[in-house]
């Protein structure tokens, strides 16, 4: 679902160990604004989306970070 680059800038940035889809999910919708506590129920769409971006926008940084060094 995430390659290596996603995985560790998405692991590094949430605090979060990434060893499934449903860790992978709820760490991108963390990104997104998602709560995280049992009452919040499921992310939504719109935070799923949000959290992607989010995601999208931080491995950007980190690929453009390496190149400098």
């Amino acid at each position: 679902m995430l390659d290596a680059t996603e995985q560790a800038v998405l692991q590094a940035a949430t605090g979060r160990r990434i060893t499934g889809r449903r860790e992978a999910v709820r760490a991108i919708a963390q990104l997104g604004g998602f709560p995280g506590n049992p009452a919040a129920g499921e992310p939504g769409v719109k935070t799923l989306w949000l959290g992607l971006q989010q995601l999208e926008a931080m491995v950007s940084g980190w690929k453009l970070a390496q190149q400098v060094r």
